[in-house]
């Protein structure tokens, strides 16, 4: 039987040290992609920031959609466990959780304008797959508000649901484009009548 070594530089092994540039990449791409957008990014200019040179990118991602769609993921997982935290420390109350969800949401891109722009408005037409990672995460955000307004799972129209779903966005675009001009109160306000339909399932 052969014995694998694992090699270990200054008390960090090999993959600790290759996850840690993974991580690194991913906030620098995170902030290349939030300052020049997707399409004007270069697997160079994301390397620079983050101080690798891009062999190093390339041992963890083979493309910049790549390192792209596990930032997606990365990012859609956090605003989801965001939103899920703020619903479930409202108690009793159908309109108060869901309200929680959407100002969670609402507040959060408005924290983080740059990123904003490009993860609601640019990411979901970047390609199939950053579509399908756009689709599927929304399919959870109204998975939540209607859990917040019946207290079950069921999803008996899903085309409501849908359009649901499209309207949450939809303000959300607007709302950046047009620099978050509207008030906080507003927005979450106009998308909790819309939601409100959920209740009716």
């Amino acid at each position: 039987m052969v014995t694998a070594i694992t090699r270990t530089y200054l008390g960090s092994t090999a993959e600790e040290r290759r996850l840690l540039r993974r991580e690194t990449l991913l906030k620098a791409g995170c902030d290349v992609y939030a300052q020049r957008g997707y399409r004007n990014a270069t697997v160079k200019a994301i390397c620079e920031r983050a101080g690798l040179t891009e062999r190093y990118f390339y041992e963890s991602f083979p493309n910049n959609e790549a390192l792209f769609l596990a930032l997606f993921k990365d990012v859609s997982a956090r605003m989801l466990d965001e939103v899920r935290a703020a619903g479930e420390a409202v108690r009793g109350d159908p309109a108060g959780k869901a309200r929680a969800i959407l100002e969670a949401y609402y507040r959060g891109l408005q924290a983080e304008p740059a990123p904003a722009r490009v993860f609601v408005i640019e990411a979901a037409d970047i390609s199939p797959a950053a579509h399908e990672i756009a689709r599927l995460t929304f399919e959870r955000f109204t998975d939540l508000l209607t859990q917040a307004w019946t207290d079950a799972p069921v999803q008996r129209d899903p085309a409501l649901r849908v359009g649901v779903s499209g309207a949450v966005v939809q303000i959300a675009r607007d709302w950046i484009c047009n620099g978050f001009s509207q008030p906080l109160t507003s927005v979450v306000d106009a998308a909790l009548r819309i939601s409100a339909v959920l209740a009716e399932q």
